[in-house]
């Protein structure tokens, strides 16, 4: 299994001085509420290449999101 998703630079009007951040998260179960970063996936900043993740063992019943935020 690979989980991929692009990654989009903060630019443009009124993201001046802005980054975006993003963190993989997975859980047992999307109506769980108790999402948890993936190691190694907690911070990364987007440079406009896609993020991608691949479970070194398998993993059935996880669901993966990613997070995103803008920080200065």
């Amino acid at each position: 299994m690979e989980v991929s998703f692009p990654t989009i630079v903060a630019s443009g009007p009124g993201y001046e001085g802005l980054t975006r951040h993003y963190q993989r998260q997975r859980c047992s179960s999307v109506t769980d509420d108790d999402w948890t970063p993936v190691p190694g996936y907690e911070d990364r900043v987007a440079t406009g290449s896609p993020v991608t993740y691949q479970p070194t063992a398998p993993t059935p019943g996880v669901c993966f999101r990613a997070r995103v935020w803008l920080a200065p």
